[in-house]
């Protein structure tokens, strides 16, 4: 495994700031308005995209930006050198790299996102806003510090300026949130697998497979919840870059359950959360557009992948609702 152990929303939303009840039918991507007029900054708030029509939404970490399609990817732990009119840099991700040969007319453009738990402000100089969040710039160079985002940005040529006012929280930055939880909709399904309970939307179809062979690329189609029993082929994948595209998320989720073949670790090499009753090792290597976790059950270690879509208060809900069977 290379995953580490890893209508009426406000009647419900209320329930962020202290009632007990919720009615409502549905949450979705338009529930952001109502969330930031409810609990103001209780909870991270994705904005809605204000970025040229064309551009795609790229998240790493707590932090979310957009940038022209047409643009490539590099992802954490990958190097390559693209010929593309601009380059969005994860992580410890190598753009071009010394021992790429023949490296042609790389991007000028870059736009590098790096992850810093404890990102420092400077002393001379105040911050200014991005959609409400701080942002420093200590240097001449286009560095920016993004203490809340935990996140730090760097800008290579001439970067258009919309990607900068793009910046926002990361769906996965609403989904880990601390503070008071979303209730259940009503009217959502709630299942059983592998010792677990937990909830979904009613338009998520559920696919339960045995000894699967799971394929390449996304676990999951759009609105699917995959449920997988066994130990899936030993079939290899290639290996491809991602892109922009690939990277696009979609609402849905996976489980496996890999059943007494595989022990419950003694310790979490990922982001280690206890919620309801659950030890939860949250995989800090995927931080992009699917959120990947273990949970050590009485039924040996279930790998989550939850889809990070539009605000993350699907998948928040989602996430929050993962309970042992009693």
């Amino acid at each position: 495994m290379s995953r580490r152990w890893a209508g009426r929303p406000l009647l419900c939303l209320v329930l962020l700031v202290g009632t007990t009840s919720c009615s409502t039918s549905n949450l979705t991507a338009s529930t952001s308005s109502t969330i930031k007029r409810v609990v103001g900054s209780h909870l991270p708030l994705v904005e809605p995209p204000k970025a040229p029509t064309g551009w795609l939404p790229v998240s790493f970490g707590d932090a979310q930006i957009s940038v022209p399609a047409s643009w490539s990817l590099i992802s954490e732990g990958e190097s390559t050198c693209p010929q593309t009119p601009g380059v969005v840099i994860l992580g410890n991700g190598a753009f071009c790299p010394y021992h790429i040969a023949n490296p042609g007319s790389p991007s000028s453009i870059t736009v590098s996102l790096k992850n810093n738990p404890n990102p420092s402000t400077v002393d001379d100089g105040s911050p200014f806003k991005v959609n409400g969040i701080s942002v420093y710039a200590p240097s001449i160079a286009a560095d920016y510090i993004v203490p809340a985002l935990h996140t730090v940005l760097t800008f290579t040529g001439d970067v258009p300026p919309q990607v900068l006012a793009s910046l926002t929280y990361s769906p996965r930055a609403v989904v880990l949130a601390p503070g008071r939880l979303l209730s259940v909709p009503s009217n959502w399904r709630h299942l059983q697998f592998a010792g677990l309970r937990f909830a979904v939307p009613p338009n998520w179809a559920v696919h339960r497979v045995t000894n699967p062979w799971l394929g390449c690329g996304t676990p999951f189609e759009a609105n699917q919840v995959v449920l997988a029993s066994g130990l899936p082929s030993a079939a290899s994948c290639p290996s491809i870059l991602p892109t922009l595209q690939s990277i696009q998320a979609i609402p849905g989720m996976q489980m496996e359950s890999y059943g007494s073949e595989v022990a419950n670790p003694s310790t979490c090499t990922g982001l280690p959360r206890r919620a309801n009753g659950l030890a939860i090792c949250i995989d800090t290597y995927s931080s992009g557009s699917i959120l990947q976790a273990s949970v050590s059950t009485s039924h040996g270690l279930v790998s989550v992948s939850l889809g990070l879509a539009g605000d993350g208060i699907v998948a928040r809900t989602v996430f929050n609702s993962l309970a042992r069977v009693t």
